[in-house]
């Protein structure tokens, strides 16, 4: 074990800056906040549907649910992103239905 591990005085700080592929710099978990929500918040979201009905379906997405993936996605938008919303829009959509 190291002589000085534990001791405050002798820890550094932890760099959490990284730079994107586009050269966009972000800084730590509310600079990743930031940057989904103003720049990537479309993407984020059809993900985040894809994922969630991926998991609710137990199997993976085919070209036929693509329809019900937009359906729920417009549906999330309106519901302002809410969470709550999405978990009862996806077990009422059709490919959960009919599983």
């Amino acid at each position: 074990m190291p002589k000085n591990s534990g001791d405050p005085s002798q820890t550094q700080p932890i760099d959490a800056t990284v730079e994107l592929p586009d050269g966009k710099q972000i800084a730590g978990a509310h600079g990743l906040r930031r940057y989904l929500l103003e720049e990537r918040k479309e993407q984020f979201a059809r993900s985040l549907v894809m994922r969630l009905l991926t998991y609710a379906l137990g199997r993976s997405l085919e070209l036929t649910d693509q329809a019900a993936v937009d359906q729920v996605l417009e549906q999330f938008a309106k519901d302002d992103f809410r969470l709550q919303g999405l978990i009862y829009k996806v077990v009422s959509s059709e490919p959960f239905q009919t599983k």
